[in-house]
């Protein structure tokens, strides 16, 4: 299956069940397993948070300014981040965190 996921070539088992045939030589043979390699299309595994330039300038009782993160590659378990402002005096953030899953990574 092609994902998003830069999660290296994958081993897995192909196994088979007993043949069904009316030809008595035919019926009841079972082929030994095949073992499959899935390799990856999806390039190095590159773990990284994209931040967008910011939108403009924040000025004192002006538009806020907007910027988008996402993560470079699709997770295997959720990532979580903190946000914060060095100086609560001068700005404060919308959201207080995010968290992006293997649905929504690319989101920003």
């Amino acid at each position: 299956m092609d994902d998003a996921e830069s999660d290296g070539e994958q081993i897995f088992r192909v196994r088979f069940g007993p043949s069904v045939s009316g030809d008595p030589a035919c019926d009841g043979l079972v082929a030994e397993s095949a073992d499959i390699t899935n390799t990856e299309d999806d390039g190095p595994r590159t773990a990284a948070i994209v931040v967008s330039d910011p939108s403009g300038t924040l000025a004192e009782r002006g538009a806020p300014v907007t910027f988008t993160v996402r993560l470079a590659s699709q997770p295997s378990a959720p990532v979580t981040i903190a946000l914060s402002v060095s100086d609560t005096t001068e700005s404060t953030l919308s959201h207080e965190g995010l968290t992006f899953t293997g649905a929504n990574w690319t989101v920003s």
